[in-house]
């Protein structure tokens, strides 16, 4: 049930890939959607992808969700007498995802900052690109990167383009990828002592490491059962008990 406040459809997409079965490729990528202002705002199933790895060709992908989303936005919907106009509020997906759906170099690439036009640098200790200048920098904007200014940014037409979207505000960065595994991954291997010697004098003494080591152990309790990434705390509590 839709705000009775509101005729206005506020409609939020979530797009990635997982895979089924540990045992073969197969892979499952599912076009989730969520009305975000309805009073009942779980996700439901708006198509699926069943294959080899992600889906092979975008266009036929997406075709289906996106013509029956633009007619949606064209006709409107009208349920018990009240006409509803339906707007897209955000893409919610990871690095990887976005960049396969927005076309555009990866989150690893030079040039694959979503919201700056700066080069990357790579970094020789940690073994990544970075992007280091804060100020001084172009914005991207949706208006540059529908005219793809930056070509380098850009491997194609995504067809996103077809929706009345901002392709850079719709597409929230996620944080998994920039705390999770960005900052904090960093932060725990300088900790622990586990990425050079320089870094020697920010490890955590014994008595912290035990902490870190039954905190670990008391959270991993509470995962569900669908919770995937159990495995990066095997590996955390590895190296914190093998520094």
């Amino acid at each position: 049930m839709i705000n009775k406040e509101s005729t206005i459809i506020k409609i939020q997409v979530n797009i990635d890939g997982t895979q089924i079965f540990k045992t073969n490729s197969i892979d499952l990528w599912p076009i989730l959607g969520r009305v975000i202002n309805s009073l009942d705002a779980l996700p439901f199933v708006i198509s699926v992808f069943v294959g080899k790895g992600k889906p092979p060709n975008l266009e036929e992908y997406l075709r289906p969700f996106l013509e029956e989303l633009m007619a949606l936005q064209s006709e409107d919907l009208e349920c018990m007498g009240i006409t509803y106009s339906i707007e897209m509020s955000s893409f919610v997906c990871d690095a990887p995802a976005r960049a396969f759906l927005k076309v555009i170099t990866a989150h690893t690439g030079y040039f694959g900052c979503e919201r700056c036009n700066q080069k990357g640098v790579y970094d020789t200790v940690y073994h990544c690109t970075t992007f280091p200048e804060v100020t001084d920098v172009s914005l991207r904007t949706n208006a540059s990167f529908r005219a793809q200014l930056n070509k380098q940014h850009h491997k194609g037409f995504s067809p996103l383009l077809e929706l009345k979207i901002d392709m850079i505000s719709c597409f929230p960065l996620d944080y998994m990828h920039l705390v999770l595994l960005g900052v904090f991954k960093r932060l725990l291997t300088i900790w622990t002592g586990h990425w050079s010697k320089k870094h020697f004098r920010h490890k955590l003494g014994t008595r912290e490491s035990e902490q870190l080591e039954k905190r670990l152990r008391r959270i991993r309790l509470s995962y569900p059962e669908e919770f995937h990434r159990c495995s990066n705390i095997n590996e955390t509590r590895q190296a914190t008990k093998s520094r």
